[in-house]
């Protein structure tokens, strides 16, 4: 599944200090409704504008993973508001630490 997108923002902030500093990261993404095909493209206030804007947060000691989990965060978000998530699907499951690797 495809949801196009453009990163309208990423924020990086140190929580802790230290070498194993906790860092959290927040980003802005935005969704063309219009190019998506997605049972709930658009609501009728949002007919002539035809982009949403979501947010995602993620945090971890390493940047890398903080910065991935927002970005998942945030598309997950995107793909709930838009009715492109089925009900077998785990959308957070990819990135959870109790997940393990992927089979």
């Amino acid at each position: 599944m495809c949801l196009p997108n453009k990163l309208l923002e990423y924020n990086l902030h140190a929580v802790t200090e230290g070498i194993d500093a906790l860092g959290e990261v927040s980003v802005r993404i935005q969704v063309d409704a219009r190019e998506v095909a997605a049972p709930q493209r658009l609501s009728p206030q949002h007919e002539q504008l035809g982009h949403r804007v979501f947010g995602g947060h993620g945090a971890s000691t390493d940047t890398i993973v903080a910065g991935a989990r927002a970005y998942v965060n945030a598309i997950n978000k995107a793909m709930a508001a838009l009715g492109m998530h089925s009900d077998q699907q785990a959308p957070t499951a990819a990135l959870s630490p109790a997940a393990g690797p992927a089979a």
